[in-house]
Formats: structure tokens, sequence, C-alpha cells
């Protein structure tokens, strides 16, 4: 699977390279697509040098086609925050907080307490 991304990429590289498109701007499912249709048109083609450089031509040029459109503002970091919680670290392993919580003495809270 990642052979076949990272030769589609080469793939855009170079048809970009071509025609003077900038790679970035290409689709990577776009030319995955035009990919998987140009498969049959080689499959016979062998024994057709001239027929073949033709129709390898006209799939660099439908490479270059499928470009995506531009969206400003899409090129931040990809950074994770942390999310906010309102419960505190634990500060012992949880077996003892069990033992501590389950014991015949628990411990005494503040409105437990007898004012």
């Amino acid at each position: 699977m990642i052979e076949e991304e990272l030769l589609m990429r080469l793939m855009m590289l170079k048809a970009a390279t071509k025609k003077g498109v900038n790679y970035r701007r290409l689709s990577l499912r776009g030319v995955q697509q035009v990919v998987l249709a140009f498969v049959d048109n080689f499959r016979d083609m062998a024994k057709h040098p001239i027929l073949r450089m033709r129709r390898h031509a006209k799939m660099w040029l439908h490479l270059v086609e499928r470009t995506v459109t531009e969206r400003p503002g899409r090129n931040e970091l990809q950074r994770g925050k942390r999310r906010a919680k309102c419960t505190r670290w634990l500060q012992k392993p949880r077996h003892e907080y069990f033992e501590h919580f389950c014991s015949e003495n628990p411990p005494i809270k503040i409105l437990d307490s007898p004012a």
C-alpha cells in the first residue's frame, strides 16, 4: 500500500514537472483514478510502440488535469491538544485507592463531621 502511494506521488511529480504545474495542486485520488483507467489501455500495447507512446502522452495530460482547487488557510500545524479534564492525576497505584476507600475506617470529609 505504501509502495503504491509512493509510486502515485512520483507520477504526480513527474507529470507536474513535464507540464509546468505545481505538483502540490494535483489530486492523489485523481491520479489513482487516471492510472486505473489507463491500465487496460497499456495491456496490449507491447507490439504497438507508436500507439503506446501516444497513449502514454495522453495519460500524462489527464494526470495534470486532475487538480485540487486552491484552499487558503490549509497549511496549519497538525498538533493535538490535551483535553482539559476536571479530575486530578492519580498519585498512587489504583489498587491503593480502592483499599483506602473500602477499608473499615474511610476518610472523614468535612461535611460528614458533626457541627
